[in-house]
């Protein structure tokens, strides 16, 4: 905003470096406008809204209490019984969410390692691994291998490993499970590899404990 002073010397001192002479000899300056008032009715009328929506909210609360009172009362219960009961509804339908939550969860988590597993089986059956061997080479090396976001079977933890290089790895460790070669019962896993393939895990160990398979995948 522009204002006026008739001479330099009644401009406010912090403008007057900025002061503009005009023809008649006085003297201008912008101003920022005051909106302190504004300002001021601003959060006046938000104080009274919130006041307002505060009264229409303990409203609405002892309301809700004297329809409980009065539901309870007809069914000969007082209220706080009534609350009782709708509490104990109300956590039991939450541990059914949660429990039904936790079954999808499940669910998820068997389909991505059933899809893991027959990614996981091809790629070994192109590294010609014995289809005999597919399902143990899966027990004992499968937690190395993850899906990507559009479903195709990496490296877990490693996405700049190609799968295929990783299994090639696994085929020189268990050689013995790769066609032309001879088929051996359940031997050891053997050490680790550049490409990250879990060292010294027998079949029979890995059913009893897949615990320690998993915990040695992923060190």
């Amino acid at each position: 905003m522009l204002k006026k002073y008739a001479t330099k010397e009644l401009v406010p001192a912090e403008h007057q470096a900025d002061a503009i002479e005009l023809k008649d000899g006085s003297f201008a300056v912008e101003e920022a406008d005051d909106t302190s008032g504004l300002q001021a009715a601003i959060d006046t009328e938000r104080t009274k809204r919130e006041a307002a929506e505060n009264l229409v909210k303990k409203q609405a609360a002892d309301m809700k209490k004297l329809e409980a009172a009065r539901r309870a009362e007809s069914h000969g219960l007082t209220a706080e019984q009534l609350e009782k009961i709708r509490t104990e509804a109300s956590a039991e339908a939450e541990g059914k969410l949660a429990a039904k939550e936790a079954e999808l969860v499940a669910e998820r988590t068997a389909s991505r390692t059933k899809d893991i597993g027959s990614a996981f089986k091809t790629l070994a059956g192109e590294s010609k691994f014995l289809s005999a061997k597919l399902e143990d080479l899966f027990v004992l090396h499968g937690a190395e291998f993850d899906l990507t976001d559009d479903r195709k079977l990496m490296v877990k933890g490693k996405p700049g490993i190609d799968p295929k290089k990783h299994m090639e790895a696994l085929a020189k460790l268990r050689s013995e499970w790769v066609e032309g070669t001879k088929a051996a019962g359940g031997g050891a896993a053997g050490v680790s590899t550049g490409s990250g393939a879990t060292a010294a895990i027998s079949v029979d160990e890995a059913m009893k404990n897949p615990g320690a398979l998993f915990a040695a995948a992923n060190a």
